[in-house]
């Protein structure tokens, strides 16, 4: 289950998903029909899941946090809530910054710079695309400005071998129908294959 599971996970998330839980739907059925016996291997709890997890320590490494809607004060807060009053418990490896210039205005090779300048970059996450990403340009719709903004953060990921996380408000009023806030997020996500952007 794990070996067709783990490369969809990776790269169609949703996809892989879906799989797992129609595939144990199909598993459940032919059980309940005398068909097969014994364990579901699709079931997530107590199965998949436990076997999904590895036994190999989390990877470590320098982290940089654009935090672009915060201010210092509430960082500061933030870390002290979660490893106390002494800086010396904060995490060593981790950058945070309130300010960061456009992609399309020196921001990528300012990561670039940040990855070459840290031992080992592991990590950068961006919180949100808007105020890093260039303005729509005329005629241009959100889609296609965020996919753009992407496009260069993703094709970063690739050439610097780093994970990048994007925060993106797709909208702020809720869609009158749960479906379309669902579809603008998952469009928001498609990306062309390589590197490891995710928003």
């Amino acid at each position: 289950m794990l070996s067709v599971l783990t490369p969809l996970w990776g790269h169609k998330p949703e996809t892989g998903r879906r799989l797992r839980s129609r595939v144990e739907a199909v598993l459940d059925y032919a059980k309940a029909k005398g068909m097969r016996s014994g364990e579901n291997p699709a079931r997530w709890r107590g199965h998949v899941a436990a076997l999904a997890t590895s036994d190999q320590p989390p990877l470590h490494g320098d982290v940089l946090y654009l935090a672009l809607e915060d201010t210092h004060r509430r960082l500061q807060s933030r870390l002290t809530k979660y490893f106390g009053l002494h800086r010396e418990t904060w995490p060593t490896r981790l950058a945070l910054t309130t300010e960061w210039k456009r992609l399309d205005q020196g921001g990528l090779d300012a990561i670039k710079d940040w990855c070459k300048a840290v031992n080992k970059p592991t990590l950068i996450m961006i919180d949100t695309l808007k105020k890093v990403r260039a303005p729509k340009k005329q005629g241009q719709t959100d889609y296609d400005a965020d996919y753009d903004a992407c496009q260069g953060l993703q094709n970063l990921a690739g050439e610097l071998d780093v994970a990048i996380i994007v925060a993106h408000h797709d909208r702020k009023m809720g869609a009158d129908d749960v479906f379309d806030t669902a579809a603008q997020r998952q469009r928001a996500r498609r990306q062309p294959s390589g590197g490891d952007v995710r928003a």
